[in-house]
């Protein structure tokens, strides 16, 4: 991967905002260029592992998957900064 997944899955959020669902945001985040087909293997992986994690999150609305989502984003973003330590 070119980039830190934490960047990835907020590329991923920000395509989400357009259509009210994750999954389509992942898919039109790599559709669109904003992350590359590696980007979005790694992406699916992580993203359908937090759907494990949070069952029943797909029947939530998209405000309640937002906030999930963003502490999914937080919790990358600090296991990154201790790999690199």
């Amino acid at each position: 991967m070119s980039r830190p997944i934490s960047e990835v899955l907020h590329a991923v959020l920000a395509r989400a905002e357009l259509s009210s669902s994750i999954l389509i945001g992942l898919d039109d985040a790599c559709r669109y260029g904003d992350i590359t087909r590696v980007e979005h293997d790694v992406a699916n992986k992580r993203i359908s592992r937090w759907m494990e994690d949070n069952e029943g999150i797909a029947m939530q609305p998209f405000s309640v998957k937002k906030e999930s989502f963003k502490r999914l984003m937080k919790e990358v973003k600090e296991n990154e900064s201790l790999r690199t330590r």
